[in-house]
């Protein structure tokens, strides 16, 4: 059974779809679909959108840990588990397809994981690979560190937890 969060995702893109087809005429009218309300999640030691939004401006606000704001924000809009992300390659990007795809060896279920790049994930790709492009054009990480290596797990959740303090939110959090 597939996640909250990957329901949530897939359940809207499903319904743009349908919106875009019908904006087309190429169906005759739009489903009703419920996208499922998250807000409860915040108890289960997700962050509330105001938490996000203080996070975020804790990690943009020191030079040493920008880097972490586009990771964090697709682990944010995803659900995913941090690794799956911070390994990610160019490979298993599909831009024109607005699909990723990581393989059984790299979740935790030994699962392959496919996610469709909704229209804020896929700007959030977009700006990655502008900056792969200018800045890190040998790198084959899609989220890499300040110097343009794969982001280290331990140094990154330290940082990570650190602007989770400054910025208030989930006292203890770990991933």
């Amino acid at each position: 059974m597939p996640s909250e969060p990957t329901l949530s995702r897939e359940l809207a893109a499903l319904k743009r779809a349908f919106k875009l087809a019908f904006s087309k005429e190429m169906v005759r009218r739009v489903p009703s679909i419920v996208i499922p309300d998250e807000r409860h999640r915040a108890d289960e030691g997700e962050f509330s959108p105001e938490q996000f939004a203080s996070l975020i401006q804790q990690l943009d606000g020191k030079e040493r840990t920008r880097y972490l704001v586009p990771l964090v924000t697709f682990l944010y809009r995803t659900g995913m588990r941090a690794q799956e992300p911070m390994g990610m390659k160019w490979a298993e990007v599909r831009l024109d397809l607005r699909i990723l795809r990581l393989p059984a060896r790299r979740t935790k279920g030994k699962e392959p994981k496919s996610i469709t790049l909704d229209s804020d994930l896929l700007k959030l790709i977009h700006e990655q690979r502008k900056l792969h492009d200018k800045k890190f054009p040998s790198c084959e990480y899609v989220f890499p560190d300040a110097e343009g290596k794969q982001v280290s797990y331990d140094r990154a959740i330290d940082r990570f937890q650190a602007a989770c303090k400054r910025a208030g939110t989930a006292e203890g959090f770990t991933t």
